[in-house]
């Protein structure tokens, strides 16, 4: 596997950090793995887990181990899927239980992405499907809990109520063009770069937060983890936008060099 795409450095360097995070506060990641409390050898399993993610990121950043790591975090990452899916089965109507499901599937997809090859096989193109139903869950979130998604808009920037609708059109628009390919590579790079903001915007300056915490992140470790959370959906979303790269900026279908 070649090391060439920004999202490919950016992701394994997100893991990296989650799996650190994990190590470092031996639990697993917060709201993204909902394990019970009471589950058996939980701490056990959660030093290992970030062992996995710190060790398999680690390995993404090398060719002779690239492959086997983005196999390895994808098969991990998928396995909390179920979690949040059950729940959002016994709760169809609920917004927030299918944005967890986004979330969870979108950074699985984004190590299965690096493991597949990048070509028309019907892997690929099912996670091309997949991620665009989580873009879609995206949006529909910005919608439903608006308010919400405004208060996280720092104060600095006018019309924060306006941005949470604009950024959750612009996740529906990126999802029902992954869907459709309709414009599929410029809605993946859309898509990527306006994640890429939420980071740089929301997530980054929190992490030296002054005066009284912002009521989505009380503390430093829910700030920092949702910090790199940020930043692995950000990178899943441009390999996505990397995979889609033999497909012209608009309809038609261009051919890529061998490599």
């Amino acid at each position: 596997m070649r090391l060439t795409s920004f999202g490919h450095y950016l992701f394994a360097a997100a893991i990296m950090a989650l799996g650190i995070l994990c190590l470092i506060n031996d639990d697993f990641t917060l709201q993204w793995q909902p394990l019970p409390a009471g589950f058996p050898a939980r701490s056990i399993l959660a030093l290992i887990g970030g062992a996995l993610m710190a060790g398999a990121g680690t390995g993404l950043l090398f060719e002779r181990t690239a492959k086997v790591s983005a196999l390895a975090l994808s098969i991990y990452l998928v396995i909390w899927v179920p979690f949040k899916l059950m729940p959002a089965f016994d709760s169809p109507l609920d917004s927030a239980r299918w944005l967890g499901v986004g979330e969870d599937l979108a950074l699985a997809l984004g190590a299965w992405i690096l493991y597949v090859p990048y070509d028309r096989r019907f892997d690929f193109w099912a996670a091309r499907l997949l991620f665009g139903l989580c873009c879609l869950s995206f949006g529909v979130s910005h919608f439903v809990y608006a308010d919400f998604t405004a208060g996280m808009i720092p104060s600095w920037l006018p019309g924060r109520l306006y941005w949470a609708y604009a950024t959750g059109v612009g996740h529906c628009a990126a999802g029902l063009a992954l869907l459709t390919l309709l414009l599929p590579r410029l809605a993946a790079t859309a898509e990527a770069a306006m994640m890429s903001c939420f980071v740089l915007i929301v997530h980054l300056p929190s992490l030296w937060w002054q005066g009284e915490p912002p009521f989505w992140g009380p503390d430093f470790r829910t700030r920092i983890t949702l910090f790199f959370i940020a930043m692995a959906l950000s990178a899943s979303a441009w390999n996505m936008a990397y995979a889609l790269r033999d497909r012209h900026w608009g309809w038609r279908v261009r051919a890529v060099p061998a490599s």
